[in-house]
């Protein structure tokens, strides 16, 4: 985790957006739903899940695009 952070941090001021890099335990829907909503988050960004069983139950990206409260942005 710290890799990904002091990689983030790298970037900041690249672009003229602001965010913030948290970290949440638990449930990943509901921790990203939780983390959104106490944030006031303009949209959302998450990754694509790699696993075969999310094209049958559906991935935490897909329930977040459909509970449709924020604009989501799946990357690879």
């Amino acid at each position: 985790m710290a890799e990904v952070r002091t990689a983030a941090e790298r970037t900041k001021g690249t672009f003229e957006v602001r965010w913030e890099f948290h970290t949440f335990r638990g449930d990943p829907y509901n921790g990203l739903v939780a983390a959104a909503d106490e944030l006031k988050a303009d949209a959302v960004v998450v990754g694509a899940s790699e696993s075969a069983g999310h094209r049958f139950i559906g991935s935490v990206a897909l329930r977040l695009v459909k509970a449709g409260r924020w604009p989501v942005t799946v990357v690879p």
